[in-house]
């Protein structure tokens, strides 16, 4: 039972679990858009690989949490917290998404859509949030 009270009390070990709530969905995504890969590499390097684009973007978009600030964001006991779970449920559902559509359209008209082009369309609209949130921060802050 204290292992378990630890666990929550400890803030690293919370931080690691939102982006880990991701992973399943982007090792579906690996299985069904880019099976060569997932079929050739070990499984190790499947998770590793899982973990570290789900806490990219979920970083990414903390990122442009932080650039612009949330009232409400600062009345909260841990905003930090707040910030990564909020993250990681928008990035889940926007992965589920355009999982659904990528999967569809190379379903339905036999259209390939390569595992890069995915992770592509994936970051760009975070790094394009980034670039606004920059934009805001400095305005607000001019």
């Amino acid at each position: 039972m204290s292992y378990i009270d630890d666990f929550f009390k400890n803030d690293f070990l919370k931080a690691l679990l939102c982006p880990a709530f991701l992973m399943p969905v982007w090792y579906l995504s690996m299985y069904l858009l880019n099976y060569e890969f997932y079929e050739k590499t070990d499984v190790t390097i499947l998770v590793i690989t899982c973990f570290v684009e789900s806490a990219a973007s979920t970083l990414m978009l903390m990122v442009f949490f932080g650039l612009i600030e949330f009232p409400d964001n600062k009345k909260a006991d841990d905003p930090l917290m707040v910030g990564l779970i909020i993250s990681s449920l928008i990035l889940f559902f926007w992965n589920l998404i355009l999982l659904f559509f990528a999967y569809s359209i190379m379903f339905l008209f036999e259209n390939k859509l390569f595992y890069y082009w995915y992770l592509v369309i994936y970051f760009a609209p975070l790094l394009l949030l980034i670039i606004i949130g920059g934009i805001i921060s400095y305005k607000n802050n001019k």
